[in-house]
């Protein structure tokens, strides 16, 4: 008899499991199965779901023809086996699930992921599927139902899907045009790349209304605008449409290039707008170019898919260069700045492309591209590119990205060109001004150390008792020396920053360049003398006249003759000469020195800039003499400039003056040496620097003043009180009490009205000076002191 579970018409051998000899199974004569086995077998056999049998202690395996596209080749051998001997590849996992289901347990997954083997090939593939335990009469489970789906394709479509919107939100984010999304009638923006923040001044719309984010555009039409295409569903284009923003509080014009495209949500109604342009501000002679550019794109999306026509769209409104390579090796798209760039049609060949790249990169460029394409790896890239409207090779920084389909498979490469010619060029002027002044720092630090040395040794040799006066001399004359080189370094260094600032203010006046040139080889003249050089003038006889400040032209000259002699080998020769052409006065200083390398030319009067010195640093300076010469001539309305053959050939500078037609006063006459004064005066002297305070004190003594000293501002108030000083010498930065108001308290003394106050200050910049006056002070003096001066101001003081 036919058990009643089974259906009489359709047994349960029928089908795949007829063609099995079950005498040799571990299951036997399908007439002694289990009314609950051959139950399950029935119902699988006549089902058109995937299902599998999997019965008794021997995990034996049946199966439905509706599984047979998940075994592959495995069937039919695997049909009445142990599942294991089919499915060994999975069978450590599969095995744990069948472990639970014959203990009792119902399981269901979806989109499981197994790794599996099928048709001779292993390949990654996802299902949806239940375990089912099926129990005997008598309890006890005798096997476990499966019924799944498989969905690998539907998981593959999904993640390719996903790869694409990441993709596209990558090209979003980093697009130079601005692009924004807006959502709901009232035009909330969703996203805004860096692109439309920058264009809107900085500010970060999002979460924010349009009426609200950028209040300024809504009476310029831009919110009817984006209302009409939100109610019709029709798309705007806009071509040099100007738009007030808001920049920086105020409000300026631009012109740009949009469009507002619909976005439909689920239900096919308008939910979102998409904002996409370009600022044209500056390129709005391009607009020609623009139109066939998208009439180029719209032809293109009658034939390509939605996201080809996206990107196609986005890669030609960048300004990056932007290309397309099959795996093959077909140049399958290039974008309009890529041929406006490289001058190449689109036929152009592979060798026309390797061509562009600079020799000196080629083989580098070639490497990364070969390492890519066995590896399947994105990379970036710096090289030199062929530029073919200015015909020059300029830097660029290449990205290329390998694409994938959904099945993992290379479709196509991507990438791009950024022009960095400009960016990299300034990078690297500003690595070499770092490393200049870096080379002026510790020389400059050199140069300050020096004189330390022979001073500490002169000051050590004042101390021993019982030195010679003869050996005493020496020993002042060489702090005197010391002590006058270190401040006209820090006097060449205060000048520079000065002059180059614009805050040096020029005595002009009628000035007889014939005299300055005069003056300054005098000044000059010992070093040159030193050096064993010997120097020929060459004087027009017409009038040299100039309106200029003569102390600073003197300077000028001087620094141009001291440059000749330091940088011309011992024995050279220097000319100067004095010339007259047209309207101007030129001045010009030769040598037959070391002359200057064309490297170094442009750069000579930049500050920081200084040829290679010699081990011993013979020549000395700061290097900065050229820089103070052409700010000061510069400020005098005139040009200077630098000539030489090259390195060893000598060198030739050029100063030229616009003429002045009205004669030079009388020189004045020079002050003279320090003498010891015939009407001594009472001085105040109030310093917290002990040494200098007491060295100063005693100099005064000695020229016939009575001095008295003090270290803090409060002491300073005592003694005035029973000295009268008729002069106050103040340091302007005390410990206690500032000099400005020391000096407001002093004058505050009854017979202060007729005492003269003097700053004495490290600080001689012009509003330092301003700050002086305005607190009543006389005559202002930047230390070091020039002693002749403030002895020549006290001999004439008003007792």
């Amino acid at each position: 008899m036919v058990p009643p579970a089974l259906n009489v018409s359709k047994p349960a051998t029928a089908g795949l499991l007829s063609g099995v000899d079950w005498l040799d199974s571990p299951l036997g004569p399908v007439e002694a199965w289990s009314p609950a086995l051959r139950a399950a077998a029935d119902l699988m056999t006549h089902s058109e779901s995937a299902m599998f049998l999997v019965w008794g202690d021997d995990r034996i395996f049946l199966y439905n023809r509706a599984y047979l596209p998940v075994l592959g080749s495995k069937h039919p051998r695997a049909l009445g086996r142990p599942m294991i001997e089919s499915w060994a590849e999975v069978w450590p996992e599969v095995s744990l699930l069948l472990q639970r289901s014959f203990a009792g347990e119902s399981l269901r997954f979806e989109n499981h992921p197994f790794v599996i083997r099928r048709n001779g090939l292993e390949e990654r593939a996802w299902f949806d599927f239940s375990y089912t335990p099926i129990f005997a009469p008598a309890g006890g489970v005798e096997g476990v139902l499966c019924i799944l789906s498989e969905k690998t394709g539907q998981v593959l479509a999904e993640r390719a899907l996903q790869q694409q919107a990441d993709m596209l939100q990558q090209l979003f984010a980093e697009a130079p045009g601005f692009m924004a999304l807006l959502r709901g009638p009232q035009h909330v923006f969703e996203l805004a790349n860096a692109s439309y923040r920058e264009l809107i001044g900085g500010r970060n719309p999002v979460n924010q209304p349009l009426r609200e984010a950028l209040p300024e555009v809504v009476e310029q039409g831009f919110l009817a605008l984006l209302d009409e295409v939100y109610r019709t569903g029709e798309r705007y284009i806009g071509r040099r449409v100007p738009v007030t923003l808001r920049r920086d509080d105020a409000l300026a014009q631009f012109w740009v290039d949009f469009v507002y495209q619909p976005v439909y949500g689920t239900d096919g109604k308008v939910n979102g707008i998409f904002v996409q342009g370009t600022d044209v501000t500056h390129h709005v002679h391009t607009e020609l170019a623009l139109q066939e550019a998208v009439d180029s794109v719209a032809a293109e999306r009658d034939r390509l898919n939605e996201s080809e026509a996206k990107f196609r769209v986005i890669a030609n409104a960048i300004p990056h260069l932007v290309w397309s390579q099959l795996p093959d090796g077909t140049r399958e798209f290039c974008n309009d700045q890529w041929y406006e760039f490289t001058g190449l049609a689109p036929t152009a060949t592979h060798q026309d492309w390797e061509a562009l790249v600079h020799a000196g990169d080629r083989a580098h460029a070639a490497r990364r591209w070969a390492e890519a394409q066995v590896r399947g790896q994105a990379y970036d890239i710096e090289f030199r590119l062929l530029h073919q409207p200015s015909a020059t090779h300029r830097w660029c920084l290449g990205r290329v990205l390998p694409v994938h389909d959904a099945a993992g498979r290379l479709v196509r490469w991507l990438g791009t060109c950024t022009d960095i010619h400009e960016q990299r060029s300034q990078t690297e002027e500003l690595r070499a001004a770092a490393n200049r002044k870096d080379e002026f720092l510790a020389m400059l630090a050199h140069e300050l150390r020096n004189p330390l040395a022979p001073i500490r040794a002169a000051a050590e040799l004042l101390k021993i008792e019982g030195a010679d006066a003869a050996r005493q001399a020496r020993a002042v004359a060489i702090i005197d020396r010391q002590v006058r080189h270190m401040t006209e370094l820090v006097d060449d260094l205060l000048d520079v920053s000065r002059v180059t600032r614009g805050l040096v203010e020029l005595e002009l006046l009628p000035t007889d360049l014939k005299a300055v040139v005069s003056a300054a080889v005098e000044q000059a003249r010992p070093l040159i003398a030193s050096r064993g050089h010997t120097l020929h003038l060459h004087v027009a006889a017409d009038a040299a006249v100039v309106l200029g400040d003569a102390t600073r032209l003197i300077q000028v000259v001087v620094n141009l003759l001291s440059n000749a002699a330091k940088y011309t080998p011992r024995g050279g020769r220097i000319d100067v000469s004095v010339a007259v052409p047209d309207t101007q006065v030129r001045i010009v200083v030769s040598d037959n020195g070391s002359g200057i390398g064309p490297e170094l030319l442009p750069h000579v009067f930049e500050m920081f800039t200084q040829a290679v010195r010699t081990p011993d640093r013979s020549e000395g300076g700061l290097g900065i003499g050229l820089t103070l010469v052409r700010s000061l001539v510069e400020a005098h309305g005139g040009s200077v400039s630098a000539d030489s053959d090259g390195v060893g050939k000598g060198s030739r500078f050029t100063l030229c003056l616009p003429a002045h037609h009205q004669q030079p006063p009388a020189p004045r006459v020079a002050a003279g040496e320090l003498t010891r004064s015939a009407s001594g005066r009472r001085v105040l002297l109030v310093d917290d620097n002990v040494d200098a305070a007491e060295t100063l004190g005693e100099l005064l003594a000695v020229l016939g003043h009575e001095v008295r000293l003090s270290f803090d501002g409060q002491r300073a108030i005592e003694i005035a009180a029973g000295f009268d000083p008729d002069i106050f010498i103040l340091d302007v930065g005390l410990p206690d009490i500032n000099g400005y108001e020391l000096a407001h308290r002093l004058r505050m003394r009854p017979s202060a009205g007729r005492a003269l106050f003097i700053a004495l200050t490290g600080y001689g910049q012009e509003h330092d000076r301003v700050l002086s006056r305005t607190a009543g002070f006389h005559h202002h003096f930047v230390k070091p002191l020039d002693v002749g001066r403030l002895s020549e101001i006290l001999e004439h003081a008003p007792s």
